[in-house]
């Protein structure tokens, strides 16, 4: 009877629904811009360094694919905020207070994500030069300003492990009641997991975790964002 009245709740939402317009449009707006912030990977020269000495010289001699990789990061996570109530809308029904407590986690991850990438846009440049023209008290300054001010959550227990739990607890639900196509669910359940294995590498601080993570998701968001927006686009 429940899952009965929960299929005639979603049949009966109205055609048209422009929920579902303005999510596809941002969800898809959003795999756009994860796809071209991996390909930002190829030419950033930072993201082969190992040091911070190497992290900075580099990004002085060759800022551009690095501040786009951040601007791209802070767009998708504004598109994200968009589109999670289309998203959200579909598996309602089915698990409503679980469903409106990881959508709240997943706002709270991608408002940070999107404060902390365009922070870097702003201020990363800056900070590159006043490292590699600066005295030591400079580069110490520089250090340290970047692993305890930037990041609001360092360990990603909100913008990996929140969002990546909103994905899950989605995900799920529609596989279970066949809400979406059955490919779509577990790109998303994929991403989920990618998601908690960059968390726990920034808890552990393992480089081979964190580069795993974010390899995963350069490749499962995009594919995820692009087919969940056409699926909204198809069904509103």
């Amino acid at each position: 009877m429940k899952t009965a009245r929960s299929n005639q709740q979603i049949q009966s939402m109205p055609k048209g629904n422009q929920l579902n317009k303005f999510g596809g449009t941002c969800a898809f707006l959003a795999g756009i811009c994860y796809l071209f912030m991996g390909l930002m990977f190829f030419f950033d020269p930072t993201v082969n360094t190992r040091t911070h000495e190497d992290f900075w010289h580099a990004m002085k001699r060759k800022p551009l694919p690095h501040i786009l990789g951040h601007y791209l990061f802070g767009l998708a996570s504004i598109f994200m905020l968009g589109a999670i109530p289309a998203i959200t809308q579909i598996v309602l029904p089915f698990k409503e207070a679980l469903v409106r407590w990881a959508t709240s986690l997943a706002n709270l991850g991608y408002a940070l994500l999107a404060a902390f990438s365009f922070r870097a846009v702003a201020i990363d440049r800056g900070r590159a030069k006043d490292y590699v023209e600066g005295n030591e008290m400079t580069k110490i300054a520089v250090v340290h300003g970047g692993m305890y001010l930037d990041e609001l959550d360092p360990h990603g227990y909100l913008d990996l492990g929140g969002t990546g739990f909103w994905l899950f607890v989605n995900s799920l639900l529609a596989w279970r009641h066949k809400l979406w196509p059955r490919g779509l669910s577990q790109v998303g359940i994929g991403g989920a997991l990618v998601s908690w294995i960059a968390m726990l590498g920034s808890i552990l601080n393992s480089e081979i975790l964190i580069i795993t993570g974010a390899i995963g998701a350069v490749v499962i968001a995009p594919i995820f964002l692009i087919w969940i927006g056409l699926f909204l686009h198809r069904t509103e």
